[in-house]
């Protein structure tokens, strides 16, 4: 029976470096994760009723009365300070 090269036996008994030790436990983390992210199953929340509430268009209604009243009152403003020329007044008076 041949004996085997020194460098063989060297092999068999040899200690893992840190570098291969951290790789397993790497490899063996990764594998762990892989399997919880399996198995989860999947379970969906029910809708908020909040979602079903109609804001948007709510909200688009508002800004438009504000705008309309906005409109109104700057009207009504630019009535009150303008003074028209006098000859407006006195084709008006003639009428």
């Amino acid at each position: 029976m041949p004996k085997p090269f020194g460098f063989d036996l060297r092999e068999k008994t040899r200690v893992k470096t840190i570098r291969e030790r951290k790789v397993e436990e790497m490899v063996n983390e990764k594998k762990i994760e892989e399997e919880t992210i399996i198995r989860h199953q999947f379970r969906s929340k029910p809708i908020p009723p909040e979602v079903l509430i109609p804001r948007y268009k709510t909200i688009m209604e508002a800004n438009m009365m504000r705008r309309l009243e906005v409109k109104k009152n700057s009207i009504a403003i630019t009535k009150a300070n303008e003074r028209p020329f006098g000859f407006y007044e006195r084709d008006k008076l003639k009428k």
